[in-house]
């Protein structure tokens, strides 16, 4: 491998998805060990974007970095081999007392999150889906969807917006979970769970790569839904709908038919097979 080969092609930043078929790649740790023009560099843990559809790996820009800055380093000692561990750069951004599951490591390598102000501000908490249902059944809060996998959980004067990702769990900002009072940000901790490092959605592509384009008569009658019961209860002060996990799931699995035929729009609009168990269990 040529040290020209590790800089990025044609000068661009590595980004989320795939180059070879779009998909969201993931953040994966292993190891990299090559000949890197005469030099045999050895890095154990070094981050990885791993498309899940095509197998395939790309370092983003600061394992680029490391990888060259290694093969500098050896050259002006005069040796033909290095070998390092890849370790954190921050344990902790200090945000909050209170102790979230997180990966700081989500915060430097997926791209788009770093920021030179607030540094730590996007690093992404994750959370199981019941967080949700918690949230839309305090009467101070409310869960509004805007698409199946973006929305927001509105406390009156602010608003905290959350993404689903692939793999079914919740996203927020640490930053702005970070703004709930002290009591609020434990009850969010009932919920926190490891990260997963997937963070390629509806969330991602709003927030950071502000994306804007036509929703989709899905992500419509989902955004009507929230303020059809946004209105309701400002008209006559209750809720009259919370959604459940069996409900969010049915959301996040929402998706256009491939072909309009009546198979696909049984399929289209069928909920999950778990969550017609569920009903039937309690009927």
């Amino acid at each position: 491998m040529n040290l020209a080969d590790i800089f990025p092609k044609d000068g661009r930043p590595q980004g989320l998805y795939c180059e070879t078929c779009g998909s969201s790649m993931d953040l994966h740790f292993d190891d990299f060990s090559e000949l890197v023009s005469g030099i045999q560099i050895d890095i154990s843990g070094l981050p990885f974007l791993h498309c899940d559809k095509c197998a395939s790996n790309a370092p983003p820009d600061d394992s680029r970095f490391a990888i060259i800055h290694l093969h500098k380093q050896a050259v002006e000692k005069f040796s033909d081999k290095v070998a390092v561990k890849c370790s954190k750069k921050v344990d902790d951004f200090s945000f909050s007392k209170v102790p979230f599951f997180m990966d700081t490591d989500d915060y430097f390598y997926i791209p788009g999150l770093y920021r030179a102000h607030d540094v730590g501000f996007l690093t992404p908490l994750f959370f199981n889906k019941a967080v949700l249902t918690k949230y839309d059944n305090s009467p101070n809060y409310s869960v509004r969807f805007a698409s199946p996998t973006y929305g927001e959980i509105d406390a009156g004067s602010f608003v905290i917006p959350f993404g689903i990702n692939k793999l079914g769990k919740v996203t927020m900002w640490l930053g702005d979970v970070a703004k709930l009072p002290e009591a609020e940000q434990y009850y969010l901790r009932s919920e926190n769970v490891a990260s997963d490092h997937s963070l390629g959605s509806e969330f991602y592509d709003a927030q950071i790569e502000c994306k804007f384009t036509d929703p989709p008569k899905e992500r419509l009658v989902i955004g009507q839904r929230s303020n059809f019961l946004d209105a309701f209860e400002k008209k006559f002060g209750v809720r009259i709908s919370h959604p459940d996990v069996e409900l969010v799931d049915a959301i996040t699995a929402l998706a256009p038919p491939l072909l309009d035929t009546v198979k696909e729009r049984r399929h289209t609009f069928a909920l999950p097979t778990h969550a017609l168990s569920a009903r039937k269990k309690r009927i």
